[in-house]
């Protein structure tokens, strides 16, 4: 900061301890309006050093086209004696930039005009942001009175303080109608009382959320029918801090129809469904009659051959042999003559039982007829005798009440590749079977001939 001598002491040392701190900028002239000081704010903003611009005519550091307004400004100055403010557009670094000017007098001790100081500040951003402010403000003016949906502003009393012309059309009123009214005219009469409790709640706790999140809202129409809506809420303070609330009203009158003729399409998509399950099961369950042994829960005979044929087909394919084990309950019918056929249920139950829980998922178990049972064993050869011993023994270990021990004996035969149909191996497993009720029962046979390439 540079300076005069002709400013007074007492001003000068105000003005250098001011200006230095400060991105305003200061000018001091004298009466003749030649420069006595500036900062350094002002020297950028002139683009002319202190050292060049002392003594010189304010006139010649200013843009000829503003210079008259400026100089004028100065001049009333001196003539009033009083400060004047004004603004201009001054081009700093080539960008036009504006500065509220404020031009006052300096005195001496003796209160005599001295001197003439000037403070301007760049308040470009806060024009600009005032005039963005403005245009958001119409533009947000301007979406919300074209919006197709319902909007309104209550304060926190619920009093309507705006309204767009879609909540005007929506609610059948006009627009002078609704401004001034209380919210509770558009909310059906039952629901008044609670509605009041509901916004007094709100304006103590607001938040940004969905009206009736869950429930089904309905809003009342001039004419007193009602209409089915979402509403959005949301809450904001106006310049003088006063509460606001915003509500954005959705009339949903076309998907609550849409929703109940999907309801009614979905209540008989469901007895169409719980019919067909019905259907299906019915047909599941004569399947299982027809196919499986209703004591035992086993495939029954006729599946079992089905299965047998499709084997021996894929055998036939794929070289993959299968094993066959035939298992008869050793003095059956002594025990039915003994205890009676109650008895003789259960025990065929039991043994069942031992067979399906000894097999694996690929393997297919049936009872063949009276006390006998069959298994297939795909893709076996050498294991079936270990399959069928391990049934064997776990039947004999067993203890069944009032029977006490059981035992059965079982044929075990591998099916060849060269086998015609499935009804060889079936016969030699059935044959190995009442070899070993020969050989004195509870044991495993295996069928060895005819079929001499078995493994």
């Amino acid at each position: 900061m540079q300076e005069d001598r002709a400013l007074p002491g007492v001003v000068q040392n105000a003005f250098l301890a001011i200006a230095d701190q400060t991105t305003d900028c200061f000018i001091a002239v004298d009466l003749d309006l030649r420069i006595l000081a500036m900062n350094r704010a002002a020297e950028t903003t002139l683009g002319i050093p202190l050292a060049n611009a002392l003594g010189r005519h304010v006139a010649e550091l200013l843009p000829h086209d503003h210079a008259p307004q400026i100089l004028e400004h100065f001049s009333q100055v001196l003539r009033v004696g009083s400060p004047r403010e004004f603004e201009e557009v001054l081009h700093v670094s080539g960008r036009p930039r504006i500065f509220a000017t404020s031009t006052f007098p300096i005195h001496d001790d003796d209160g005599t005009t001295v001197a003439l100081g000037c403070i301007a500040r760049d308040v470009s951003e806060r024009l600009q942001a005032e005039a963005a402010q403005r245009d958001r403000k119409n533009l947000s003016h301007s979406v919300v009175e074209g919006a197709p949906v319902a909007m309104l502003m209550t304060d926190k009393d619920g009093r309507i303080l705006f309204a767009n012309p879609a909540c005007a059309t929506l609610f059948g009123y006009r627009l002078e109608d609704l401004i001034g009214s209380s919210i509770e005219l558009l909310v059906p009469e039952a629901l008044r009382q609670r509605h009041v409790l509901l916004r007094s709640a709100y304006a103590t706790a607001p938040s940004s959320r969905q009206a009736g999140r869950g429930m089904s809202l309905r809003c009342r129409h001039r004419d007193g029918h009602f209409i089915p809506v979402e509403i959005g809420l949301n809450h904001m303070h106006s310049d003088d801090g006063s509460f606001r609330v915003i509500a954005t009203i959705v009339d949903i009158s076309e998907r609550k129809e849409l929703e109940r003729v999907t309801s009614l399409n979905r209540i008989l998509d469901r007895i169409v469904r719980e019919r067909t399950e019905a259907l299906l099961a019915a047909n599941r369950a004569l399947d299982q009659l027809a196919r499986h042994d209703v004591l035992t829960g086993l495939h029954n005979r006729r599946a079992f051959i089905e299965r047998l044929q499709e084997e021996h087909l894929r055998m036939g394919r794929t070289g993959a042999r299968y094993a066959l084990v035939f298992l008869d309950i050793d003095h059956f019918k002594a025990i039915n003559d003994t205890y009676g056929h109650r008895t003789g249920d259960a025990v065929l139950k039991h043994v069942a039982s031992i067979i399906q829980d000894s097999s694996r998922m690929t393997d297919y178990a049936a009872r063949f007829g009276g006390e006998e049972f069959v298994v297939l064993l795909p893709n076996t050869s050498e294991h079936a005798v270990g399959f069928a011993e391990k049934v064997r023994a776990t039947i004999a270990q067993d203890t069944i009440a009032v029977v006490g021990k059981l035992t059965v004996s079982i044929g075990v035969a591998v099916a060849d590749l060269d086998d015609p149909n499935e009804e060889v191996a079936l016969n030699a497993a059935d044959r190995a079977m009442y070899e070993a009720k020969m050989a004195g029962r509870n044991r495993v046979v295996r069928h060895t001939a005819p079929n001499p390439g078995s493994g």
